[in-house]
């Protein structure tokens, strides 16, 4: 009796263990993600020579492919700071990215645009971009 209630509270230490171990090691690779894509963001960006106009942090947005121009753009319609409404141009999208309809959260800077150039949207270069949780 006495051996079998030790190895059902060894059964649920060891259980307890794996279940945590799980969760922390799923944690760690996220984080080591988030790291290499910030690393990735870091190349330069064809907008580096502008001004930058305004700075902001964890903006959610939307990725969308407009097929007429080969283009993506991130679609923000509920800005919460510095981050104007509308279609967003990034440089420096990483392939991962890519994709139609995909939800994001992103900071960045928007960088001027000139009276001269007809742009679909605010010139962006990437900070930060992660997979907006649902």
């Amino acid at each position: 009796m006495v051996n079998n209630h030790f190895d059902k509270m060894k059964n649920r230490i060891t259980t307890v263990l794996c279940i945590c171990f799980f969760f922390f090691s799923t944690s760690c690779k996220k984080e080591a993600d988030e790291l290499i894509m910030e690393s990735k963001l870091a190349s330069e960006c064809t907008f580096d020579e502008r001004k930058t106009v305004s700075r902001f942090d964890n903006e959610q947005g939307t990725v969308t492919y407009w097929q007429e121009y080969d283009i993506y753009m991130i679609m923000v319609s509920q800005p919460s700071g510095n981050t104007p409404v509308g279609s967003l141009e990034p440089c420096n999208l990483p392939a991962e990215f890519k994709k139609d309809n995909l939800k994001v959260i992103f900071s960045g800077e928007l960088k001027q645009t000139y009276s001269t150039e007809y742009r679909l949207g605010w010139p962006l270069k990437l900070a930060k971009i992660k997979l907006a949780e649902n």
